[in-house]
């Protein structure tokens, strides 16, 4: 008992006396919603979809996708309970990075994401919109026959891992 009142002790110095209070059977924190990082990415997301220009829609959502550190809920990354959750923000993520290339392509940025966008295709293969974001930008970098070759292997993982052909946008 003594041991976690000194930890106590130590985490009100460092938060403040008014952020960690006491709450019976234990301890609260008392923090406002735009002091969690998922609520500012929110609300950034929001203000990006709603910007006119797409050099700002870009800047806010890499301010948004700035305040992701680490996986969600990495603490609970076995734990059933947490699954869907951990999935739906890892969605809400990816579809964030995808409207920032959006915007970043818009701006004209495509060679500079190319790298970023081939990255993404590895770690989602069966993504079809990172895969037209990645031919996107290297047609308009000068690049068509490997915007071309990308789509020739968007079209044979998806047959072969989903035995789906790609969608009319890709």
């Amino acid at each position: 008992a003594t041991s976690l009142q000194n930890f106590i002790s130590q985490l009100r110095k460092t938060l403040g006396a008014d952020v960690l209070v006491t709450k019976p059977p234990g301890y609260a924190l008392a923090i406002r919603l735009e002091q969690v990082d998922l609520t500012r990415f929110r609300h950034l997301v929001a203000t990006a979809r709603a910007a006119a220009e797409a050099a700002q829609r870009a800047s806010l959502m890499r301010e948004a996708l700035d305040l992701w550190r680490g996986a969600p809920l990495a603490d609970f990354e076995f734990e059933p309970f947490a699954q869907p959750e951990i999935a739906r923000l890892k969605e809400e993520r990816l579809a964030a990075i995808e409207e920032r290339i959006d915007a970043d392509l818009e701006a004209g940025r495509h060679a500079e994401i190319v790298g970023e966008v081939e990255a993404l295709v590895d770690r989602h293969p069966t993504r079809e919109r990172l895969r037209a974001h990645l031919m996107l930008a290297l047609y308009r970098s000068g690049r068509q026959t490997e915007a071309l070759d990308v789509y020739q292997d968007a079209r044979r993982t998806l047959v072969d891992q989903l035995g789906i052909e790609p969608g009319r946008d890709l």
